[in-house]
């Protein structure tokens, strides 16, 4: 365990948006479940490391195989898009009408990537037909202020 040592709020706050960000995706779209407090949630792991000069958060849970390729689609094409077009994106979605019975405002990988200004990492480990194990991972540099 260890304790953000003062390198700049701009670098915690950064941190702790991604943190919150993987946690919703676990909690909506993890394919193993568990009961809470009577009200179903998704189980999965998130992990913050501290290097010299950057943090990596990371998360990882089981997700359906039906929807890794429009998942692995839609991180390579945020992760194509420049700064100015991200937040062009990010506007979109958030305009755009959710999907009946859809949770979430679609947003939250766009957020990611640009609070940590780098591209999202996604490393899939398939469990077996029905399941894969994947983890998300965004890097964080240091900054002074």
């Amino acid at each position: 365990m260890f304790a953000f040592s003062y390198n700049g709020q701009k670098t915690v706050k950064k941190v702790f948006s991604i943190f919150i960000e993987l946690a919703q995706n676990i909690y909506l779209y993890s394919a193993k479940r568990a009961v809470v407090d009577n009200k179903e949630v998704g189980v999965g792991i998130i992990v913050i490391e501290k290097s010299n000069n950057f943090y990596r958060i990371k998360s990882g849970n089981l997700i359906a195989n039906t929807v890794i390729g429009p998942l692995v689609d839609k991180i390579s094409h945020i992760n194509s898009l420049e700064k100015d077009k991200l937040k062009d994106l990010y506007n979109q979605q958030l305009k755009s009408p959710r999907e009946k019975g859809k949770t979430g405002g679609g947003v939250g990988l766009i957020t990611i990537v640009r609070k940590s200004g780098n591209p999202l990492g996604v490393i899939l480990d398939t469990i077996d037909t029905d399941q894969t194990f994947i983890e998300l991972s965004a890097k964080v540099d240091e900054e002074d202020n």
